[in-house]
């Protein structure tokens, strides 16, 4: 039976030094946050310095790690909300790494960057033209349990393809919330107005109800 012991015995250790391993790089970053809660505070002192540390840190946990951190609220604390850029791959390690957050007495901890769908501020410019948020146009097309969706800009090859695919991504995001892009929607793609299906694309700000409706007649029929 002492051959079985020592096999079950260290075959134990290295599922505990699994775990702890991870653990350990969730209490490291923390470690980290907290003995540089002071700058992070007050990174508008040197912005991207600061949140250059801060990345560099997270990337430590998992590989897709994004972030927000808010204004200073009435009560005095910011909100550091963690993030993966809509990358359900890492969703995982948002949620592990949000479950292991300490108490910060100046922090509000959140994980998910949430619908922000009244915050159409986001824009593009090309030869003194702007195009924002709220010109944009879609069409939404079911996939199972999943769903495409065409963002249609007029005259699109006239904007820079990294800031039109900026725009873009982020309007999806403030509309439809992290999680929500991330699980829900199989792929986005942008199109102009000669593409086909613009005839019967509708303005974005219509694109929650529909997403919305969709997803609820699909947990409907689940039932």
């Amino acid at each position: 039976m002492r051959p079985l012991l020592v096999f079950a015995t260290a075959l134990l250790s290295t599922l505990m030094g699994c775990q702890n391993t991870q653990e350990s790089k969730e209490h490291r970053f923390w470690a980290w946050f907290q003995a540089n809660e002071d700058s992070l505070y007050h990174f508008e002192t040197d912005r991207e310095a600061i949140f250059d540390r801060l990345h560099a840190e997270m990337l430590k946990v998992y590989p897709q790690a994004a972030f927000e951190i808010g204004s200073v609220l009435p009560d005095g604390r910011r909100e550091f909300i963690l993030s993966a850029s809509a990358n359900a791959d890492g969703f995982p390690a948002v949620e592990s790494l949000y479950a292991t957050a300490p108490p910060l007495s100046r922090w509000i901890v959140a994980k998910f960057i949430p619908r922000r769908s009244g915050d159409p501020l986001t824009y593009t410019e090309a030869g003194g033209k702007i195009l924002r948020t709220s010109q944009l146009r879609y069409s939404l097309k079911p996939v199972s349990e999943r769903v495409d969706i065409s963002i249609f800009v007029d005259d699109a090859s006239a904007y820079d393809g990294d800031d039109l695919e900026y725009l873009v991504w982020n309007a999806l995001k403030t509309f439809l919330g992290e999680e929500d892009l991330g699980i829900r929607v199989r792929n986005y793609s942008i199109l102009d107005e000669t593409s086909d299906g613009y005839e019967k694309s509708r303005e974005i700000s219509h694109l929650v109800a529909e997403f919305d409706a969709y997803f609820a007649e699909q947990k409907k029929s689940y039932h």
